[in-house]
């Protein structure tokens, strides 16, 4: 098993630089493995506890990165929102996060958004 990094939030749960979460909560025979879900951008998500949900991609950061400086956000380098391993996230500010959605194809102009298809040029 890959090495486990304790969240700093609460050190019932840790994230392995693949991307992936674990829980000793509930259990005594060490860590499980928890089971994400894609929130309704396509993120996957877990929830710590019963009332704390959040992204993977953010506690993976978090972990392998380091806190998340003022004004940035998690980018995934390959514009896969599934892979949230350690390698393929960074810190960027939100403005070079779009540049990079638009660069690599993933945002679409506001119009073809709105239209749900093409846009008229």
């Amino acid at each position: 098993m890959e090495s486990i990094q304790l969240l700093p939030q609460d050190t019932r749960y840790g994230v392995t630089a693949d991307g992936r979460v674990w829980s000793r909560c509930g259990t005594r025979r060490g860590w499980r493995e928890l089971v994400p879900t894609p929130d309704t951008r396509g993120y996957p998500k877990v929830k710590l506890g019963q009332f704390y949900t959040v992204m993977v991609h953010t506690l993976v950061a978090q972990a392998f990165i380091g806190d998340r400086p003022a004004g940035m956000t998690v980018n995934h380098i390959d514009g896969d929102k599934a892979n949230a391993s350690a390698c393929n996230l960074e810190y960027v500010t939100q403005g070079a996060n779009n540049r990079h959605a638009w660069r690599t194809g993933l945002q679409r102009s506001g119009w073809e958004n709105r239209r749900g298809g093409e846009g008229v040029v």
